[in-house]
Order: structure tokens, then sequence, then C-alpha cells
């Protein structure tokens, strides 16, 4: 049973980092095992100890945050297209519920994830939901049935925290092309 840190739907934005500083994330779990395109295991280092004050660039910044704004389109658009292919298979919808909070394993407290949903009434159990926004120019890295390594592993260490079954992770690449896995 994960341990709930924080409720983090009316916290400061400068709180929230600093409560994400005090363990290992998701999308530090990919950094630190060195398949991130975007850090590595030496920034993750520097970040948690905070004696790295650099900004990041600002094409960065604005990559995450139209990645932030259009997780709830995500979200939503995720569980319409996932619920119309349950209904035609005869299975019962599921809800993604957006959990605004901070989560840690139940006996590592280090060990912390950010959700951006959980997924209920699904007949495999408990499930997470991550949503991601892509470039167009990274269109090849999610092509095929597999997903790329550093959000598997951010699903993985996801499911670890929160003990989940299983884990969906949806796509909205270039703007205009959707996938879920």
């Amino acid at each position: 049973m994960p341990k709930l840190i924080a409720n983090t739907a009316k916290m400061e934005r400068e709180e929230w980092l600093s409560l994400r500083q005090g363990g290992i994330g998701g999308s530090d779990a990919a950094a630190i095992a060195g398949v991130s395109k975007y850090a590595s295991p030496y920034m993750v280092f520097w970040d948690k100890l905070d004696a790295f004050a650099q900004d990041k660039p600002e094409h960065v910044m604005e990559a995450a945050f139209w990645g932030n704004t259009h997780e709830p389109t995500i979200r939503k658009v995720f569980t319409q297209r996932l619920n119309k292919e349950r209904e035609e298979q005869g299975l019962s919808p599921i809800k993604v519920i957006h959990r605004q909070a901070i989560f840690a394993h139940d006996e590592f407290d280090y060990i912390r994830t950010n959700l951006d949903g959980v997924i209920v009434g699904h007949e495999r159990g408990k499930g997470i939901f991550e949503a991601k926004t892509a470039h167009y120019m990274l269109r090849q890295d999610w092509e095929g049935e597999d997903i790329p390594n550093a959000y598997m592993l951010q699903c993985q260490h996801n499911m670890l925290v929160m003990d989940a079954d299983f884990a969906y992770l949806a796509v909205l690449i270039g703007g205009n092309t959707f996938k879920y896995y």
C-alpha cells in the first residue's frame, strides 16, 4: 500500500518541486538507468542535492508546459477510446482518476511518484495511467507495439510505488496523432 506524502492540488510549484527533490520519481528512474534523452544519472544526483542550480533550457520548459497542459485532454481521450473498445468487447467501462498527490513506496520512502492517473474498474485489478506528449520529430520512437525504454521504466517505477497490477500509457505525437499502449 503506497504512502501519501502530500496532496498537491493547491500546492505552489516551488513546494511541489521541493517535495519531488526528496525522493526518486518515475522520470528520475530512466535518467538513473541511463536511458533518458533529457537527463543523466549525474544530473539527478546533483538535483537531489540541490547543488545544481541551473535552470532548464527554455525549449525543455516549453515542452513540459505543453505536456502538463495537454495531460487532462490525453486522459479524457484515452478513457473515451479505451471504453469504446471495451464496450465492443462486452467489458465494463473503466475510470481514470487524476490523483493530485505525491506517493511513496510503503517500505522505501525515497521511491516516489506523481501519477497522471489511477485506473479503476478494470478486471486486471489496480492500474496506473501515464500521459505523454511527443514532438513530431520523435514519432519514430513511438512506432510499433513497444513504448520507448525511458517511459517503460517510468511506468514500472510507478507501478512499484503504487503496488499496481498494470499500466497504460497514452501519447499525443505532434499534436495530432494519438496512441496508447
